[in-house]
């Protein structure tokens, strides 16, 4: 190294005479010869300086043959998490350069590390902290469906509190059965309330044992979309109906179809048995009800005169005669002493708002229960602003003897084995009617307001 005016110089060394020379000089000092662009500090030149890639000196300058990079790397690279890196390196050594992007690597895997780490941190923190959908008491206590029993009880199945089962008219809870189904749509029970249709896609059936869980019982079947179903009398069979106008019973103990009826040409919206289960009855879209006979497999009858769909179908106690509701407004009687026939209808609302829902039967078959709703054979929690209306007709002559108005609109109406009460149900609620006062002596949820007028 060649010093002069106590300044430190980088030297070049001349390939003639070996004369160290200043980095700026382009000529021998000692020979003149011109000086070769190389710089001195290469070891393999100029043995009595440092390594490459170190300054000899720490007040050394760079010579301008020196190829020194200093790349300042402001990078947007995702991977570098938009940080700025400084990379020294010298170009003639490649394994300096590739030290360094060795080093410029490793900091991006880290901070990809890093920011995912942060990521799922802050999506938890934000999901914890938020509040979850918490459901009122009203919807949790929303009844969808309800029955009367034979044995003198009656099961009400809500949204999300369970099934409960009372005795009538003490209102003595029963029992309560943790099952929780959350549709409006009704499902058929048994008469002695053992049993309950869970769902129609797929079939299954679950039982009520006097003590322990239910037992599932699923059905196999080929239907499509099944929109109704009903138990026969003493609860063995589970008659279904589907969008392809067919009507199936199975055995619900084997889950084996026993029958399948086929003449309805649009969806089967209601199915009926007789109270001697000889007889099942449909009611569908075209506009049609039909009676088949299950042992023989055959049709039996076929009834026209509905404008509509037919949604409610309910036999005599008797089992001659067959009441039909319709979205055309309209109740039916159709007497099954006669094959085919058109009939007058029985009964139409005045209010033109109202559409009837459901219609029974009291035991002793003298008078027929009729209820009125929203114009469709199901609700939702749409419907509770509107209002509904209850009527009691003499099946003789269609007279009315009570109307009784309601603060929701009603889609079922059934009378006890007695015939001393009525299951009024609708509008999230269930309540029991004496039927000569039309005294409410139980409902559930309990403490709401029964009706109005």
């Amino acid at each position: 190294m060649l010093h002069e005016n106590g300044e430190s110089t980088r030297a070049l060394v001349c390939t003639e005479c070996g004369e160290a020379n200043k980095s700026t000089a382009r000529f021998c000092r000692k020979c003149g010869g011109g000086l070769p662009r190389r710089d001195a500090r290469d070891p393999r030149v100029n043995p009595d300086v440092a390594s490459v890639g170190e300054p000899t000196d720490s007040g050394a300058e760079r010579g301008p043959d020196q190829i020194t990079a200093s790349t300042r790397a402001a990078s947007d690279d995702p991977l570098l998490g938009g940080r700025a890196t400084t990379i020294e390196a010298s170009a003639a050594s490649a394994g300096t350069a590739m030290t360094a992007a060795k080093s410029v690597w490793s900091f991006g895997r880290g901070g990809v590390l890093v920011l995912v780490l942060a990521i799922i941190i802050g999506v938890s923190a934000y999901f914890l902290r938020r509040p979850h959908y918490q459901p009122s008491e009203s919807a949790l206590n929303w009844v969808a469906d309800a029955a009367f029993g034979t044995n003198s009880t009656v099961a009400v199945r809500t949204m999300g509190r369970g099934i409960h089962i009372f005795e009538v008219p003490s209102g003595r809870h029963v029992r309560h059965i943790p099952l929780y189904l959350s549709t409006y749509f009704r499902r058929p029970w048994s008469p002695d309330l053992s049993r309950f249709v869970l769902s129609f896609s797929p079939i299954q059936v679950d039982e009520f044992p006097v003590s322990g869980s239910p037992i599932e019982r699923p059905l196999p079947t080929n239907a499509n979309n099944v929109w109704d179903g009903a138990f026969n009398p003493d609860g063995r069979l589970l008659a279904t109906a589907d969008s392809q106008g067919a009507v199936e019973v199975r055995d619900v103990a084997s889950g084996q179809m026993i029958r399948a009826f086929h003449g309805h040409t649009a969806v089967v919206w209601s199915v009926e048995f007789s109270p001697d289960g000889q007889l099942l009855a449909s009611g569908s879209q075209d506009n049609t009800v039909r009676v088949w006979d299950i042992a023989s497999s055959r049709q039996t009858h076929l009834f026209s005169g509905h404008l509509a769909k037919i949604t409610s179908l309910r036999f005599s106690p008797d089992g001659h005669s067959l009441l039909s509701v319709a979205d055309d407004r309209t109740a039916r009687l159709w007497e099954l002493g006669k094959t085919d026939q058109k009939t007058q209808e029985f009964f139409r609302p005045e209010r033109s708002s109202d559409q009837l829902t459901s219609g029974a039967f009291s035991p002793d078959g003298r008078t027929i229960v009729l209820s009125a709703g929203t114009g469709e054979f199901f609700e939702t929690g749409a419907d509770k602003d509107k209002d509904g209306e209850v009527w009691l007709v003499d099946r003789k002559n269609g007279r009315e003897i009570w109307r009784q108005k309601t603060p929701r609109p009603i889609k079922l109406v059934q009378f006890d084995r007695e015939g001393k009460r009525l299951l009024v149900l609708g509008g999230g609620k269930a309540e029991v009617w004496e039927v000569a006062t039309r005294r409410v002596v139980l409902q559930y949820p309990p403490g709401l307001a029964a009706r109005t007028g």
